[in-house]
């Protein structure tokens, strides 16, 4: 367990900038880091850590992204013009905080989600001020995705006496169906 400070300098300390990054903020020493495994390795050597490695398609959220970058500007472009504007806050885990209309409208918010860090603490603290919860109407939160990764994980340090419940829209590790999930 390390802090995104400690990884930060472990990558610039060793140069490795062009092939690995932090991928993740999960909270206060929960970082992800991706990118090319031997340089990848070097980090976690640097830090003396073994990490735990996931099982991902790509190296999500790290410069090895950057190849599919113009081809998803194109896509997220179209998407933009049609000129939906949220209803409701929209937490954006690019910045950790609460996204403006304009922010969400320009594709290069969007092509940032490719490589830029998901600032998930920062996004879920920014989330749970936006219905500070009491105890007459606490807050839910529902991690929408095939699994509760990151609800799991923020429990013992996020929404201290603000949040009732931690729920997942899929528990497919767990075996939990949708409806139970929901309960």
């Amino acid at each position: 367990r390390c802090s995104a400070q400690a990884v930060t300098a472990a990558i610039h300390e060793l140069g490795v900038q062009a092939q690995v990054s932090i991928a993740s903020v999960i909270g206060p020493k929960s970082v992800v880091v991706a990118g090319a495994e031997a340089e990848l390795l070097m980090v976690m050597r640097q830090l003396d850590q073994e990490g735990k490695r996931l099982s991902v398609s790509h190296a999500f959220h790290s410069p090895l992204m950057m190849p599919m970058a113009e081809e998803f500007r194109a896509v997220v472009t179209l998407l933009s013009e049609s000129g939906t504007t949220p209803s409701i806050p929209v937490v954006s885990t690019v910045t950790g905080s609460v996204a403006s209309a304009e922010e969400l409208a320009d594709p290069e918010h969007w092509v940032r989600q490719v490589w830029s860090p998901v600032l998930f603490s920062g996004a879920l603290e920014a989330a749970l001020d936006q219905w500070p919860g009491k105890a007459s109407k606490p807050c839910v939160v529902l991690e929408v995705g095939p699994n509760p990764v990151l609800t799991r994980m923020a429990r013992p340090w996020a929404g201290s006496g603000r949040v009732a419940a931690w729920c997942a829209s899929l528990d497919r590790q767990g075996g939990v169906s949708d409806v139970e999930a929901m309960q």
